[in-house]
């Protein structure tokens, strides 16, 4: 099986998850680079939590806007 490489970034294979420690080494760049890249739209970025309890806050202008556990 020959798994579909990533276009934009050379030769890479797809991944489903990726630490970011891992993407910042294929991408010969820091982790700063990688959350830059997020912020501004090129790539997406997620957290895995896996059996662990979170609640998640999203604030604008020091403003809580949205708030869920």
């Amino acid at each position: 099986m020959n798994p579909k490489k990533i276009e934009l970034w050379g030769n890479i294979p797809a991944m489903e998850y990726c630490s970011i420690e891992k993407a910042a080494k294929l991408l010969s760049c820091d982790i700063d680079d990688i959350l830059h890249f997020g912020a501004i739209g090129a790539i997406r970025l997620g957290v895995y939590l896996d059996e662990h309890s979170c609640t998640l806050q999203v604030f604008k202008d020091n403003e809580n806007l949205n708030s869920c556990a």
